[in-house]
């Protein structure tokens, strides 16, 4: 949705088993306040290619490179972007804007505190083993 080139842009994400059709209602708000808007399906969701998801891995290059995107393709004003998410999209957000001069401004709904515990939480719930000792025994590490 376009306001024009000089006006903020905002990349809005979605959670885990969603879609980009689950965030429009904040789109709509964003853009009747006069922002451009880009949503799009992370990997592994809706239309997106991709099995897997990574919890910001690889999704937060997916979303360095929509802002590659907007900035040379739509010629956005590349020193007025902002990220809002929701789930796993705040946590990919806060990720991505840790990294990223050109974000200005973040709007995080309910993001993860730690991928540790994530990772733990869901090795649990899969081999119904206790999680510090399926990490151990799956060998996953952490840096």
């Amino acid at each position: 949705m376009s306001a024009g080139r000089k006006a903020a842009t905002v990349v809005v994400l979605h959670g885990v088993k969603k879609n980009r059709t689950d965030v429009m209602r904040a789109a709509f708000v964003l853009r009747r306040a006069g922002l451009n808007v880009l949503l799009f399906d992370g990997r592994g969701h809706g239309n997106s290619e991709g099995r897997y998801v990574t919890y910001g891995f690889y999704e937060r290059r997916d979303v360095e490179s929509a802002i590659e995107w907007l900035v040379k393709e739509k010629r956005i004003d590349g020193g007025r972007v902002g990220l809002a998410g929701e789930s796993m999209g705040a946590a990919v957000a806060l990720q991505v804007a840790a990294h990223n001069p050109r974000i200005r401004a973040v709007w995080a709904d309910s993001p993860f505190a730690s991928l540790r515990r994530i990772t733990e939480e869901f090795v649990k719930r899969i081999t119904d083993c206790p999680a510090r000792c399926s990490i151990r025994c799956y060998g996953l590490q952490f840096r």
